[in-house]
């Protein structure tokens, strides 16, 4: 697996811990003592991007992105075409630090591209009280529906949290979602409130199980 170099550790706003360690040439986000991301791999990142795209009805023109992580998913999101703008939502200030000091080499300095806004907030907050709709939604929160770090997130894959989600996609739109492992019971609650709806496994590695994507669309 490689040592490990921790290289900065911080208090979250959860109030738990939130690390950057190094490991070879890979750096990864621990939070509250569980893997959150590495630049190792950002394939199911990029594929949240490119998948939703591709489900959508309309040309995308805007992005907005819950959760920045090591910024491979603003990097994608920033290439889409010449033209699209894109909003990144990240709760946590030391990941955007961290971000500018040591990840833009993997990102390819997507925050600093003119078409791309960083806004330091929690993406359930943002949705709540800015009307703004956009045409692809990409919510990277958390691990997932099933696998939460932090209890407060779960809200956002439930009924309610979903429900205002669909109210920021327009028409045409769709909502991507990451999720460390396949869930049924979120599938069928997407099919509640959605058109079309989508299941992607996602493989990263010949000895780990896969990502998935969850893509969600509002014709």
């Amino acid at each position: 697996m490689g040592q490990v170099e921790v290289i900065d550790r911080r208090q979250s706003v959860f109030g738990d811990d939130i690390q950057l360690q190094k490991r070879s040439s890979s750096y990864e986000i621990i939070s509250n003592g569980v893997f959150l991301m590495s630049t190792e791999n950002g394939r199911s990142e990029r594929e949240m991007v490119t998948l939703g795209a591709q489900h959508m009805k309309n040309a995308v023109h805007s992005v907005l992105i819950g959760g920045l992580g090591v910024g491979i998913t603003a990097d994608e999101a920033v290439h889409l075409n010449d033209h699209v703008q894109v909003h990144v939502v990240e709760i946590e200030p030391s990941v955007v630090e961290w971000q500018y000091r040591y990840l833009y080499p993997f990102s390819n300095q997507a925050l600093e591209h003119e078409r791309t806004a960083i806004i330091i907030s929690d993406i359930q907050q943002w949705l709540r009280t800015n009307e703004r709709t956009y045409d692809l939604i990409c919510l990277d929160t958390d691990n997932g529906p099933d696998w939460m770090v932090h209890k407060q997130n779960a809200s956002l894959y439930g009924k309610i949290g979903l429900e205002l989600v669909r109210e920021r996609v327009r028409v045409g739109g769709a909502v991507s979602f990451w999720s460390a492992s396949a869930s049924e019971s979120f599938l069928h609650e997407l099919e509640t409130l959605f058109d079309r709806v989508y299941e992607h496994a996602v493989s990263i590695s010949h000895t780990l199980p896969p990502d998935y994507v969850y893509v969600a669309c509002r014709d």
